[in-house]
């Protein structure tokens, strides 16, 4: 209670006396207002530099930095290898938060179900690095010495704007020591860095300097002017591999043309749309009338090559490893120079194992005319108009097929086997005989169906066999076995049914298209993967047997009884791995992200264990342990509330424990005494509570209600042993001194009302400069001088802003704006409404910043393709323009860039945009063009006048001297 009373009495400033004799570099201000003041383990006042500055005294600012781009590409990115170890061995999952630093900055890494995405993520976090990607090199071990998870980081880029200052540096190649891993939290697991094994020398990787050296750093601005030929705000872009000629149409509908070529004049020869070379050698023309030409043996590559007309003359065409197709047309060949040298149409396949058709013709889909790699022809129909008569014996090398119905009229004998593609009709009994026995085919006396009957030969020897070009189709032996080697078995009616022996299937499983699959008894037992693509539906009609069960019967097994997989695809969709129903309600629910949701409560025998926070949405309770007060009494600690009921007497000496066997560190115990006695050893009164902590050794009060004491006097010093507390009291004192606080702090109420501190917050009493890290307020009254610093990420809603350098602002501006000063603006600038001012508007124009001068050509064709227009703004289709609803004068933006596409800009979003001004130079051009014309017609009507003026004067004598010789 005292030490509440202290915390609200004392001064929010404890101030120490400084010694002004020492202070850090920096002129007029220390750190020049760019760093904090820091005392090293020498004793010498150094300065801390905010990111991206650097110096003693933090006075330069640091350029953006880059790779070099004309070494990068003979040089490596930078690696390093994260090891994770675990000591002594063990299969537990690993789990736990390691910590990882580099320059400054600190991330943690969550050790379950860690992969080379998450590895990846989480290093993403250091906000001074920049791309990287993380890659496994090892796997769990049960060596004790082997890495648990090993990953190679590669550190790809860095940040543009260096995240550095003047005690955090590298130049592209950190060391491994720079990089730090903190596991002290994880019992038994050690981590570290180092570099890669099969990183090469320091030579070797890619360097991260200022302006990518190719530019000269400006550390009063942090700017680079960069070399002839190199651009970017790092200098890391290079001319040289720039697009010299590039069009983009970024418009999401653009459908216009990129590259268009125009010639007023009618088509000629006589004249190149196109003409390239390289070196001063053609490589590519097209005239006037669209005529292509490929100089020099030049070759035309494309998927696709679309063309009327295509004329080879005095050449070949060769087309390899392509299909030539023709639709609706013809192939016409014809020779008309003599005799043929060489067949007129030749096939020719080299590869002595083709298997495809030479020649294949085909009507309407069927094949008509066919002749394969080996030279057999097939006809889909031979009609002989007369006799066919063979005087000798007719040999067929290879079997043969007759389509049709065939008539022998004498004997026919085959060597090989003989196959009837139309059917077989014997009239007679038909005898097959063999050198291994003698097979009739014939009708049975007693039905009428046909049966075939063998005689001598080997038990397992085919009865019948039936092949299809050498290959085995079906075989029955004489024991009655049938395999079927292909085609398999399809029975249209009737069903399959089996006596005895059963199915037995060796590979390709067993598929039912429809009416499922009914087992009358028996179980069904899988030795490998059941799959199931369209769901598994179980149901039982039993009144007290499990309707799925899933048993485990391995000795050693150590996988799941049951694991529930959903694809990587499917984690953008809501799914659920598992829903429990009764009718049409939900019992419990487990979602794609482990959700648990459950209607009723959960029990369990032993601890629960959640990695966040255990939320309730109407209430938590604990379930008390009831004790009858005694006088010596031992409060379990298998309980988190304990409540103590009135024992009926008074006594006036109790003594009282918690007990801290099974007591685990972190657990909260709440005792309430409810009896007339105070709970004297745990310091609770009567009809009060306290809440207690267990550290690991012993139970710590966090709050308790102790004796009141209204008043202490002459007390020259107080002593206590716990905590202190007044309540809702005040203490009045002239002076009060804390003592072991370091000076220049300032004190401030922490957590509990405790008074604390922290080393972020200081005041400097020699300079009247109170230094914060970060400073929230609602309202600042007075001037602020801001000399020497910066504002970042500052909204600033009215007022005036003057004399302040701004860089990476957007300002939002719902009134007026007034810039007293100049302002340059680094982007584009858009105004909703009209834009007015007493001066004049001027573009860069100096000779200095052009090159490639030329005067603007056909500037009066040009002013007559274009189109002056009367409009209205669609305000209702773009609100968010803020158009005027006036009525307005000007062009159309897609009709002016077919024209003059310099004038036309067009945003992310397709839309374009005219920039007025630049017209008028084509006008400028065009008024001079005019009045040259103007000038010449001039010239001409003085020329003609003065001819007219002549001939009037002849045409006077003419007549003078007509009327004189009348």
């Amino acid at each position: 209670m005292l030490v509440r009373a202290l915390v609200g009495a004392a001064v929010l400033f404890a101030l120490a006396a400084a010694d002004t004799s020492k202070r850090c570099p920096g002129s007029p201000n220390q750190c020049s207002l760019h760093g904090s003041c820091m005392i090293n383990r020498h004793g010498d006042y150094v300065c801390n530099c905010q990111w991206g500055w650097t110096g003693f005294d933090c006075g330069q600012k640091m350029c953006p930095h880059g790779f070099d781009p004309l070494a990068s590409g003979e040089q490596e990115s930078k690696k390093l290898r994260l090891t994770i170890l675990r000591t002594p061995p063990s299969s537990a999952p690993l789990t736990g938060t390691l910590l990882l630093q580099f320059h400054g900055h600190v991330v943690e890494m969550e050790l379950p179900h860690l992969t080379n995405e998450l590895c990846t993520q989480i290093f993403r976090r250091f906000r001074n690095l920049g791309e990287l990607s993380c890659t496994r090199v090892g796997e769990t071990s049960a060596t004790p010495t082997a890495a648990v998870h090993e990953f190679d980081i590669t550190l790809h880029s860095f940040p543009v704007y260096p995240i550095m200052n003047n005690l955090f540096y590298h130049a592209g190649n950190p060391p491994s020591s720079d990089f730090s891993c903190d596991a002290s939290n994880i019992p038994g697991v050690s981590c570290r860095f180092t570099s890669d094994e099969s990183s090469s020398s320091s030579s070797t990787v890619k360097a991260y300097v200022p302006c990518s050296n190719h530019g000269v750093c400006n550390v009063h601005s942090g700017l680079c002017a960069c070399e002839a030929g190199f651009h970017g705000v790092h200098c890391g872009s290079n001319e040289d591999a720039a697009d010299i000629v590039h069009g983009l149409a970024p418009g999401p509908f653009f459908s216009g043309n990129l590259l268009k070529l125009s010639a007023a004049r009618r088509p000629s020869t006589s004249f190149n749309l196109m003409h390239v070379d390289v070196g001063g050698h053609p490589v590519f023309t097209m005239d006037g009338e669209g005529h292509t030409r490929l100089h020099d043996g030049g070759s035309l590559a494309a998927p696709r090559v679309l063309t009327s007309v295509l004329d080879v003359a005095h050449g070949h065409v060769s087309i390899v490893d392509a299909d030539v197709k023709i639709i609706d047309g013809r192939v016409a060949l014809a020779h008309t120079t003599g005799a043929l040298a060489a067949p007129l149409l030749q096939l020719d396949v080299t590869s002595p194992t083709c298997s495809s058709d030479l020649l294949r013709l085909s009507l309407g889909g069927s094949t008509v005319f066919q002749v394969d790699a080996t030279g057999d022809t097939s006809l889909d129909s031979l009609d002989v108009r007369n006799h066919v008569h063979v005087g000798g014996s007719l040999v067929v090398a290879k079997p043969s097929r007759f389509q049709g119905t065939t008539t022998f009229q004498d004997r026919v004998e085959a060597l090989h086997h003989v196959h009837v593609g139309a059917g077989l009709d014997v009239h007679g009994p038909m005898v097959l005989q063999s050198g291994a026995g003698a097979a009739s085919v014939g009708q049975h006396d007693a039905a009428a169906f046909v049966t075939l009957q063998v005689r001598g030969g080997d038990v397992g020897q085919h009865v019948v066999a039936a092949y299809a070009d050498e290959t085995p189709l079906v075989e029955i032996a004489r024991s009655g076995a049938t395999t079927i080697h292909q085609g398999g078995v399809d029975v249209r009616g009737g069903g399959v049914h089996v006596h005895a022996g059963g199915v037995a299937i060796d590979s390709g499983g067993l598929h039912i298209r429809a009416g499922g699959l009914q087992i009358d008894a028996g179980a069904v037992e899988l030795h490998d993967t059941l799959v199931l693509t369209e769901g598994l539906d179980v149901r039982s009609t039993e009144t007290n047997q499990a309707t799925l069960r899933a048993h485990a019967t391995h000795g050693h097994f150590t996988g799941s009884v049951l694991a529930l997989e959903a694809s990587p695809a499917a984690q953008d969709t809501p799914f659920d791995f598992l829903v429990a129903t009764q009718g049409n309600d939900t019992v419990a629910r487990v979602g794609r992200d482990g959700y648990l949701w459950t209607r009723g409560s959960v029990t369990s025998a032993g601890d629960v264990t959640a990695q966040g926070a255990l939320v309730a949405d109407r209430r938590a309770l604990w379930r008390p342990r009831t004790l009858k007060m005694q006088p010596t009494l031992t409060i379990p600690c298998t309980h988190s509330y304990v409540h103590i009921t009135d024992d009926g007497i008074s006594t006036p000496t109790t003594s009282q424990v918690i007990d801290v066997v099974g007591a685990a560190t972190g657990q909260l115990l709440v005792v309430q005494n409810d009896d007339g006695d105070a709970l004297q050893s745990l310091k609770i009164p009567p009809h009060a509570s306290a809440l207690f902590v267990f550290d690991g050794q012993r139970w710590q009060t966090l709050t308790a209600t102790e004796f009141d004491t209204t008043s202490l006097r002459h007390v020259h010093e107080l002593t206590a042993a716990a905590n202190l507390n007044i309540g809702e009291f005040q203490l009045t004192a002239q002076s009060i001194q804390v003592g072991g606080q370091p000076a220049g702090r300032v004190a401030l109420y922490g957590k509990g009302g405790v008074l604390a501190h922290d080393p972020s917050f200081t005041f400097d009493a020699t300079t009247s400069t109170l230094h914060v890290r970060e400073m929230q307020v609602d309202q600042l009254t007075g001037k602020i001088d801001m000399t020497n610093s910066e504002l970042r990420g500052v909204d600033i809603i009215g007022g005036f802003i003057r004399g302040i350098n701004m860089s990476a602002l957007l300002l939002e501006v719902t009134g007026e704006m007034y810039v007293e000063s100049n302002a340059y603006v680094g982007g584009g600038l858009v105004v909703d409404g009209q834009v007015m001012g007493s001066g004049s508007y001027v573009d860069s124009s100096d000779a200095r910043f052009k090159t490639n001068i030329s005067t603007i050509p056909h500037a009066v064709d040009t002013l007559q393709q274009l189109r002056g227009v009367e409009f209205d703004f669609d305000v209702a289709a773009f609100p968010t323009k803020h158009f005027s609803t006036r009525r307005q004068l000007g062009f159309i933006a897609q009709e002016v860039e077919a024209v003059l596409p310099h004038v036309v800009t067009t945003d992310v979003d397709g839309f374009k945009y005219i920039a007025y001004a630049h017209v008028v130079p084509v006008v400028v051009e065009a008024l001079k063009t005019q009045a040259d014309d103007i000038a010449a017609l001039q010239a001409t009507v003085a020329t003609l006048n003065h001819k007219m003026e002549r001939l009037e004067a002849l045409l006077m004598d003419v007549l003078s001297t007509a009327k004189t010789t009348d």
